[in-house]
């Protein structure tokens, strides 16, 4: 295979001209690792469980979101006039929170 016009000649990885591209493995193939079949299962960082974490901010959020529609109701009153005590969103926060508290001292 001649060179160029210097006598240097193609490097590997380079096609000659008009012939297909060579493949630039050459051949080696890294060496196969075997992974563990069967692993512990992660561990979660916190120890504490996500689900009862969910619950206490969902719970939370609730009781937030009645007491301030609650107070946005009775500044929206009139003098003398009716406003609405948003009393569910409350009570479902407070059951909700309880039970994800509740969730947190489970095993």
């Amino acid at each position: 295979m001649g060179g160029d016009k210097h006598g240097y000649s193609p490097q590997a990885y380079q096609a000659q001209p008009g012939a297909p591209a060579q493949h630039t493995n050459a051949g080696y193939q890294q060496p196969y690792q075997q992974h563990a079949q069967y692993a512990p299962p992660p561990v979660q960082a916190s120890g504490m469980n996500p689900k009862a974490l969910g619950g206490i901010g969902i719970g939370a959020l609730l009781i937030i979101v009645g007491i301030g529609a609650t107070m946005y109701s009775y500044d929206s009153a009139a003098d003398g006039g009716s406003y609405t005590i948003w009393w569910g969103p409350v009570l479902f926060g407070v059951i909700t929170l309880i039970g994800g508290i509740a969730g947190l001292f489970k095993r």
